[in-house]
């Protein structure tokens, strides 16, 4: 009697058990699902308050890569790659390749994000690698993305160039506005830095027609672009390009303005010039 009772419960913890595995990775998909609709502050406050205790090692790996993501996608600043690491390690032995690719991607903006900008493009090309022939088109706008930042930073103009258009290419068939903007505001860039300013105010004009599609939370997003359409227009009209500039330190508080002189003058590979953008730049700092 005393053994088939203690049967009885062994059987009644492991179904518990496999209960509570299956809730946690349900929850897991819903917060992803917030994620993928922009809902990152949500998604960001139902990961940090996950209790990833006692699950199995499937779901904690996806814990670990949502935990990233959200992290990243909030601005929250990382020391290290070692959260990131843990889903990449899984992942590479189990065979997800989306879930795959998304380590590697995130793993890449995290280590650029900590100045490693060489480990961050080999990150950045082993996502490439796996979604070639996936047809994810967000997470490979995302990539072709970062991939012309870096190589913008280091001055392959061409290359990035390249990976700024297979972007907007990835943005056309989705329609996302938000990544239409981040795609305008690129190719913007790469071509005023190119000395091309027929094509850069072509882009220039294409980003301003989406500009108010962009989240105002965080305003960041909206006032990197404005500070880039100032810039495009710096050497063409200066007065305009003040008006850009102005918005860009308007949407932003007096102790963030570093972040955006960081988006302007470095990812977007762009040294100001003029006394105008030099101006701007000391109040922002």
């Amino acid at each position: 009697m005393k053994r088939k009772l203690v049967c009885c419960l062994a059987a009644v913890i492991y179904f518990s058990g496999c209960g509570y595995q299956g809730q946690g990775y349900k929850q897991l998909e819903e917060i992803d699902s917030l994620l993928s609709h922009e809902m990152v502050d949500s998604a960001w406050n139902l990961i940090e308050h996950f209790n990833p205790w006692q699950l199995d090692e499937k779901t904690v790996a996806y814990y670990h890569l949502l935990y990233a993501q959200s992290r990243y996608k909030a601005y929250r600043p990382f020391t290290s790659d070692s959260i990131i690491n843990l889903a990449l390690d899984y992942y590479e032995s189990n065979g997800d390749q989306e879930k795959l690719a998304r380590c590697y991607f995130y793993k890449g903006g995290i280590l650029l994000d900590l100045g490693k900008k060489k480990d961050a493009l080999i990150s950045l090309k082993e996502a490439e690698k796996l979604l070639e022939p996936s047809g994810n088109d967000i997470l490979q706008h995302n990539v072709y993305l970062f991939l012309s930042s870096i190589n913008a930073i280091y001055k392959e103009d061409s290359l990035a160039l390249k990976y700024a258009k297979r972007a907007l290419d990835c943005s056309m068939r989705t329609k996302k506005q938000v990544h239409l903007a981040y795609d305008y505001e690129k190719l913007l860039v790469i071509y005023n830095t190119l000395g091309e300013k027929d094509s850069s105010l072509y882009y220039t004009n294409h980003a301003m027609k989406v500009i108010d599609n962009i989240p105002s939370n965080p305003p960041i997003l909206r006032a990197r672009l404005w500070g880039n359409l100032g810039v495009a227009y710096s050497s063409i009209d200066p007065e305009r390009a003040e008006t850009f500039l102005e918005k860009a330190i308007s949407l932003m508080p007096q102790d963030t303005f570093e972040t955006i002189a960081l988006f302007v003058s470095t990812v977007a590979n762009f040294s100001p010039p003029s006394p105008l953008s030099e101006i701007v730049f000391v109040t922002m700092q």
